[in-house]
């Protein structure tokens, strides 16, 4: 399965512990709360929208199945998202929403959040990995990979070999991109990529 990593979806299919959850949230949630604002749901609603969806996924995902010709998990949730977008809308008789959603401009469509997915799940693998991380090893990560600074300036900074700052780059390079291909995603190619 090349999407959303096997395990998470079966964690949560299964009733999930509390990290699995955070991770999921950590991931999907801005993505929820941005689609809900980007289709003109009032801030007042949006909270109510992300709850509406998540609950949906608890109900749902037993029996979610990942059909290669039917797309990827988060299209299938940001298909629940728009939907409950849509109801809210239907349920609302005052015009807090925006009354045509043809007004809208349309940068909520499938490639701006394959765009915002991609860009929301560096930023949670590098935060994660952070956590995970000695200093020492993070520092030369963030310095040399994100930073571009040399890897003979770091070094010297840190009073390593710079083959030690290869090495540690190296190390949580893995692990980033290890976390993201969990979720389906390739590092080393597209809009998100991260190179050593």
């Amino acid at each position: 399965m090349t999407v959303t990593r096997t395990s998470l979806l079966f964690q949560l299919r299964t009733g999930a512990n509390d990290a699995t959850w955070r991770e999921f949230v950590a991931v999907y949630q801005p993505l929820i709360r941005q689609t809900a604002r980007q289709r003109g749901v009032p801030a007042s609603d949006i909270d109510d929208i992300v709850q509406d969806v998540l609950v949906q996924v608890l109900r749902s995902i037993s029996s979610f199945r990942y059909q290669r010709t039917r797309g990827r998990f988060r299209n299938w949730l940001r298909r629940i998202t728009i939907n409950k977008i849509h109801d809210a809308r239907r349920r609302r008789s005052d015009t807090n929403f925006l009354e045509d959603p043809g007004e809208i401009p349309d940068n909520t469509g499938e490639d701006h959040w394959e765009r915002e997915f991609r860009s929301r799940l560096v930023r949670c693998a590098l935060w994660a990995v952070q956590r995970e991380s000695e200093v020492r090893t993070w520092t030369c990560f963030a310095e040399h990979a994100l930073k571009r600074r040399t890897a003979a300036d770091v070094a010297r900074e840190l009073s390593l070999s710079e083959n030690a700052v290869y090495v540690n780059c190296s190390r949580v390079l893995s692990r980033v991109r290890g976390f993201c291909a969990r979720y389906g995603e390739d590092l080393a190619h597209g809009p998100c990529a991260v190179s050593e």
